[in-house]
């Protein structure tokens, strides 16, 4: 196996372990709300920062890999992926209007974003999203 099916295998067996993820709730809503902080927290820089930064790319890797983790996560009670509601609840919105923690300028994009991934939970990415708003 060369360098390149390995990184694909090793990769495979992320994402598969990801979505195999298990949590009561109050674990689930702690995750959820840890990484989207952090989600929250790069949106805002890649915002200020704008698309032509060098740190651009990274920062969408980072949320995209949160968005990742947290779709992937299942509830232990009902053996299911956490619904789109609770996702907006507690990834995205993190029990809180938007406008509670994203700078009134960036509102909108930040809406448009999340929307966007919760609306196509399995193909949509950060950086296509992000890249495609912020360059207009």
């Amino acid at each position: 196996m060369d360098d390149i099916e390995k990184e694909l295998f090793e990769g495979l067996i992320k994402e598969e372990a990801s979505y195999e993820m298990a949590y009561d709730r109050p674990d689930a809503i702690d995750r959820c709300s840890s990484l989207g902080k952090r989600f929250t927290e790069h949106f805002i820089k890649i915002c200020k920062e704008g698309i032509n930064s060098t740190d651009f790319k990274h920062h969408c890797q980072e949320m995209q890999a949160w968005w990742d983790d947290v779709k992937g996560i299942k509830l232990k009670e009902s053996k299911k992926l956490i619904s789109i509601s609770a996702l907006n609840d507690w990834f995205f919105t993190l029990g809180r209007d938007p406008e509670d923690f994203i700078p009134e300028e960036f509102i909108d994009y930040y809406t448009k974003l999340y929307l966007s991934l919760l609306s196509d939970r399995e193909n949509a990415k950060v950086i296509d999203l992000l890249s495609n708003m912020l360059n207009k």
